[in-house]
C-alpha cells in the first residue's frame, strides 16, 4: 500500500536536479553580465581599454623579465636553460608577436655565445631557426653563413654567402666582422685591406663628429661622492687596491683557492676576506659602500672652468687635447662622448714643456672599465675620467698650458682601430 506520508525534504532536490538548477543559474548570471556589458561598454570605453592595457603590460613585463634573465645567463656562458626555453616555452613566438623583439635579442645573444665557444653545429641549427623566423634579418643571415663557413662540408657555400651579404649590406657590423675574418683566414689580405678601408671610410664622418664632443672640467677641489649602485661598484673598480681586495673576497665566497693573494697587515688572505665579510661585504656593491663610508670625508666641489674640446691627432698615432689651466687647478675631468666605445691607454700630460706619464692607478673613472692597462668606455651614459694635476704645476705663472696625450682606439666588431685612422687630414 503506497505511503501517505509526505516525502522528506532531502528527497525534493535530488543531486542531479540541484546540479542542473545551479548550472542554469550560472548561465543566467553570465548572460546578464554580458548584456549589461553590451549596454555599458560604449560609455566606459577608456576604462575597459585601460584594464586591457594593464593586463597586457603585466603579461609583457613578466615575459620580459624571463627573457632578460635568460639573456644574462647566456652572456655568462650558461646556455642550457635558454636553449630549453626556446625549444618549449618560446618556440611558438613568431615575428608578428609582441615578444618577438625579446626572442630575437635572445637568439642574437645565444648565437654570439655559441660562436665564442666554437659550438658551430649548434650555431648552424639556431641561426637557421632565426633565419626561418625572419629571413630579412641581416644579423641572422650573417651568423648562418658564418656557421656554414665553419662547417666541414659547406665551407665554400658559407664563404660565398658571407661575400654576398657584405656586398649587399656593407654597413652591417656582423657582415664586416665575419667576412673580414674569413678573408684573413684564406690569406686574401689585399681584399681584407679593401674591406677595412671601406669600413673606416663609411664611419669616418661619425667618428669625426664624436671627436668634437669631448669636454674638460677644471676643479680647484673635487670629490664626487657615489650616489647609486653603479657608482659604488665603479668606486671599487677604479682603485687597484680595492679591486684586488674585492677579488680576494669574491674568491673566498666562491670557495676558490686564495694562494695567489699576499699577507697584508699581518692577516692571511682568509682572515682579510673574513674581516670584510663580517662587516657585511658580501657583494661588490656592499664592499664599495663599506669602504667609502670608512675612508671618505665630504669635500666641496669647486669648478673653475669647463669647455667642449676637439680631439686632434699627430703623425705618431697619438690623440691630443690642449687647454690652459689656472694655477689653482687641482683636478682635470675628461668627459668622453656618449654612444661610442673607446679604448684609451698611455695617458701622458705635458705641462709647460715637461712630460709626465699618468699611471692607470692614479686615474679615477666613472661609467668606464679598467682592464689590461687601458680604460674602456661602456654603453652607460656620461663616461669620464679624472686626474689630479696640482702636483705637476711649477710655481711660476698664473696659467699653465696643458697637452693631454693618449692613444685612443675605436672598439668595433672588426677589432680596435686607432682614431688616427679616422681623423687623419682633419
Amino acid at each position: 500500500m503506497p505511503s501517505l506520508l509526505r516525502p522528506r525534504p532531502r528527497d525534493l532536490w535530488p543531486p542531479i536536479v540541484f546540479g542542473k538548477v545551479f548550472g542554469n543559474l550560472l548561465f543566467l548570471v553570465g548572460a546578464l553580465f554580458c548584456l549589461a556589458l553590451f549596454f555599458v561598454a560604449p560609455r566606459y570605453t577608456s576604462l575597459i581599454n585601460s584594464a586591457g592595457d594593464l593586463w597586457i603590460e603585466t603579461y609583457a613585463g613578466s615575459q620580459s623579465e624571463r627573457f632578460q634573465t635568460a639573456i644574462k645567463e647566456v652572456r655568462l656562458g650558461q646556455t642550457d636553460r635558454a636553449i630549453s626555453n626556446l625549444q618549449t616555452r618560446w618556440n611558438d613566438i613568431q615575428k608578428r608577436d609582441r615578444s618577438f623583439r625579446l626572442k630575437r635579442l635572445l637568439l642574437r645573444t645565444l648565437a654570439t655565445e655559441l660562436h665564442k665557444q666554437g659550438r658551430y653545429q649548434e650555431l648552424l641549427d639556431w641561426s637557421l631557426e632565426w633565419v626561418t623566423l625572419d629571413n630579412r634579418d641581416i644579423d641572422a643571415v650573417a651568423f648562418w653563413n658564418e656557421a656554414l663557413f665553419r662547417s666541414s662540408d659547406r665551407s665554400a657555400e658559407g664563404f660565398r654567402g658571407l661575400e654576398n651579404t657584405w656586398n649587399r649590406f656593407p654597413y652591417s657590423e656582423m657582415a664586416n666582422k665575419f667576412y673580414l675574418s674569413a678573408l684573413r683566414e684564406r690569406h686574401a689580405y689585399d681584399e681584407a685591406a679593401s674591406v677595412m678601408a671601406y669600413y673606416i671610410q663609411s664611419r669616418r664622418d661619425w667618428v669625426i663628429e664624436k671627436a668634437e664632443q669631448w669636454k674638460i672640467f677644471l676643479y680647484a677641489d673635487y670629490e664626487q661622492a657615489p650616489i647609486n649602485d653603479d657608482d659604488y661598484e665603479n668606486y671599487v673598480d677604479s682603485q687597484t687596491d680595492l679591486a684586488k681586495t674585492w677579488a680576494l673576497i669574491n674568491d673566498y665566497l666562491l670557495g676558490n683557492p686564495l694562494d695567489p693573494y699576499p699577507i697584508k697587515h699581518g692577516l692571511s688572505p682568509k682572515q682579510q676576506a673574513q674581516y670584510w665579510i663580517e662587516k657585511g661585504a658580501t657583494s661588490k656593491l656592499l664592499f664599495g659602500k663599506l669602504h667609502n663610508a670608512a675612508t671618505k670625508n665630504a669635500v666641496p666641489t669647486v669648478m673653475i672652468y669647463s669647455d667642449e674640446v676637439d680631439l686632434v691627432t699627430d703623425a705618431d698615432n697619438h690623440c691630443h687635447i690642449r687647454f690652459y689651466a689656472p694655477s689653482q687647478t687641482k683636478t682635470v675631468r675628461i668627459d668622453l662622448p656618449d654612444g661610442i666605445k673607446l679604448r684609451i691607454k698611455n695617458i701622458r700630460v705635458r705641462i709647460n714643456g715637461e712630460h709626465h706619464s699618468i699611471p692607470l692607478h692614479r686615474i679615477r673613472h666613472k661609467n668606464m672599465n679598467a682592464s689590461n692597462r687601458a680604460l674602456y668606455s661602456s654603453s652607460k651614459p656620461d663616461p669620464h675620467f679624472l686626474m689630479d694635476v696640482d702636483h705637476l704645476f711649477s710655481a711660476a705663472g698664473e696659467k699653465s698650458e696643458i697637452d693631454l696625450t693618449m692613444e685612443v682606439e675605436l672598439v668595433s666588431s672588426v677589432g680596435n682601430i686607432s682614431l688616427t685612422e679616422f681623423l687623419v687630414g682633419t
